[in-house]
């Protein structure tokens, strides 16, 4: 009697399980630049701006940007035709953006990577992560 012919092989689909390292190198990639963006929060803290001949951090900027006598300042110069406080206060709360940014994104991206290798280790299942009908 003759062998069975082999089963057809089907092309790989959403349904079909994944190796167990496929997971790998997107959550070390999702974690790295979450990294990235975190080390870029680090380095913008160190960002000096030149005030007046005096380098002041962007945070201490942007503090008297906002103050009532910042506002007042700048509506002052503005009308004087002198707009670097503009500039500069624009410059120091962009920074400042960008720092709330760089941080809140770097720490989700680290936490979904942190997800990904729980769920690849099988610490977490889809199933856990989903809520249950009726609740």
């Amino acid at each position: 009697m003759p062998a069975p012919p082999p089963p057809p092989t089907m092309p790989p689909t959403a349904l079909t399980p994944r190796p167990r390292h496929a997971a790998g190198g997107a959550a070390a990639l999702v974690i790295g630049i979450g990294a990235i963006l975190i080390i870029a929060n680090v380095i913008l803290q160190f960002v000096r701006l030149s005030v007046g001949g005096l380098s002041e951090s962007a945070a201490e900027v942007n503090g008297v940007c906002q103050s009532a006598l910042g506002q007042l300042g700048q509506a002052i110069s503005s009308r004087l035709g002198y707009g670097v406080p503009q500039a500069l206060c624009g410059r120091a709360a962009a920074i400042e953006d960008w720092k709330a940014v760089t941080l809140w994104l770097g720490i989700v991206l680290i936490a979904v990577g942190l997800v990904l290798i729980a769920r690849r280790a099988g610490w977490v299942s889809a199933a856990s992560v989903r809520p249950r009908p009726g609740q």
